[in-house]
C-alpha cells in the first residue's frame, strides 16, 4: 500500500530556479527511506512537498492516496497531524521547558489538555529524556536537543517521520542513539523518510536509497546498495 507517490513532480523557486523536475516516486506504508544528495540537489524541496510547505509547479504529490496539491490551506494542519518533521536546527523554543516544548505540539492542534501529560511522558520515555523533562533547551547538549526534537515530532503518533539532515550538527555517539530510536519508530510501523549527508550512516543502516542529482532521481535501490561519499 502507498503512502507517498510523486507523479511527474517539478519544483521551481523565484528567478527559475529549478529544485526539482520531473520526479516520480513511490514510498509503501512503513518503509525507511534514505533520501540523498549532495547540498541543493533538492533534498529538503522533496520533504518540504511531503508536509506541504511547498506546492509544486507541475505534477501531483499523493499521501495515502490523497492528492495534497489540491488541498485547502484550511486543511493542512488536519495533514500534518499525521506528519512528523525533525529539522536540523531542532526549531525548539527557548524559553520552554522539555516537556513543554512537546506539550505544545499538542496544545496548539487542540487536543484536549487532560490528556497532554500522558502523551507527552510516553514520548519522553521512548526517547530517554524523562529525567530531563524540566530543562530548557540551553541546558541540553545537542544529541539532547535533537532527541527534544523527535518526541516533539512523535507526540501526535504520526503515520510519517520525515527527517532532514537530523545528525547534521551531532557527535558518532548521539548520531548512532538517534539512528537507533528512528530505527526503533520505523519497527513499529511508521514510514521513515530521512535526508542525509551521512554515506556513513546510509550504508551501514542498510535501507532503501533515493538519490537525488540536479534536482532528479538518479537512482532507487534496495538495501543492498552502497553509495560512495557525496561531494558538495
Amino acid at each position: 500500500m502507498s503512502v507517498i507517490e510523486f507523479t511527474d513532480v517539478a519544483l521551481s523557486y523565484a528567478k527559475g530556479n529549478q529544485a526539482l523536475a520531473g520526479v516520480n516516486v513511490l514510498i509503501e506504508k512503513g518503509e525507511f527511506v534514505f533520501l540523498v544528495g549532495s547540498t541543493g540537489s533538492g533534498k529538503s524541496s522533496f520533504l518540504k512537498l511531503i508536509y506541504r510547505d511547498e506546492l509544486p509547479s507541475s505534477g501531483e504529490v499523493y499521501i495515502n492516496n490523497n492528492d495534497i496539491t489540491t488541498l485547502s490551506k484550511s486543511k493542512v494542519p488536519y495533514l500534518r497531524r499525521n506528519i512528523g518533521v525533525i529539522f536540523q536546527d531542532f526549531k525548539l523554543l527557548d524559553y520552554k521547558t522539555v516537556f513543554e516544548n512537546i506539550a505544545y505540539a499538542l496544545e496548539v492542534t487542540g487536543c484536549p489538555s487532560p490528556e497532554i501529560p500522558q502523551k507527552v511522558e510516553d514520548v519522553l520515555s521512548i526517547v530517554g529524556l524523562s529525567e530531563k523533562k524540566d530543562r530548557l533547551p540551553e541546558e541540553l547538549s545537542g544529541g539532547e536537543k535533537q532527541l527534544t526534537s523527535i518526541a516533539r515530532a512523535l507526540v501526535h503518533n504520526p503515520s510519517i517521520l520525515l527527517a532532514d539532515e537530523p545528525t547534521g550538527n551531532l557527535d558518532p555517539d548521539s548520531t548512532w542513539n538517534i539512528m537507533r530510536i528512528l530505527d526503533f519508530i520505523n519497527s513499529k510501523g511508521t514510514t521513515v523518510i530521512m535526508a542525509t549527508h551521512d554515506m556513513n550512516i546510509v550504508n551501514k543502516m542498510k535501507k532503501r536509497v533515493i538519490v537525488i542529482e540536479g534536482g532528479k532521481v538518479a537512482s532507487d535501490e534496495g538495501p543492498s546498495m552502497e553509495i560512495p561519499e557525496l561531494k558538495d
